[in-house]
């Protein structure tokens, strides 16, 4: 998994930022709309989010995932300052997917301080998502379990 930037607020006004903003977006989804396509009449979101790929390195490679949001969050810095101008805006999160390292007791994850520095200037907080070496095995045997076949 890349890592992945996302915009979230109750009032976040989405078609007004991308008005301002040439940013390339991954997802958007507006506040009222369905969490799951899949169950159209379920639960409704209560909050707008778009996300943008910061990075395509794969989740076994953290540190070009950091690089290559470094650079990205550099090259893009006009259009970030966005953020601050537009309302409604709650939460701003980078959101490194990484693989966990089976077998270890412990795993200390470092994040340089450009990156954190650039985070800070845009508000934003940065978060580590750890998933799993097997995670197909894992994902295949929860919808076996869902659909009822174990």
């Amino acid at each position: 998994m890349p890592c992945i930037l996302m915009i979230a607020g109750k009032d976040f006004d989405i078609p007004q930022f991308l008005n301002v903003t040439r940013l390339r977006v991954l997802k958007k989804m507006i506040k009222g709309e369905p969490r799951s396509s899949l169950r159209p009449d379920g639960e409704k979101l209560p909050y707008s989010y778009l996300t943008i790929e910061t990075s395509k390195a794969d989740y076994g490679d953290l540190n070009a995932q950091v690089k290559d949001t470094i650079k990205y969050l550099r090259k893009h810095r006009n259009q970030l300052m966005n953020i601050k101008t537009t309302g409604g805006i709650d939460h701003i999160n980078l959101d490194f997917g990484i693989e966990s390292s089976n077998g270890q007791l412990l795993q200390s994850i470092f994040m340089p301080r450009d990156l954190v520095s650039l985070a800070a200037e845009f508000r934003m907080s940065i978060q580590v998502s750890v998933y799993s070496k097997d995670l197909d095995s894992v994902l295949s045997e929860s919808i076996k379990l869902d659909n009822g076949l174990l």
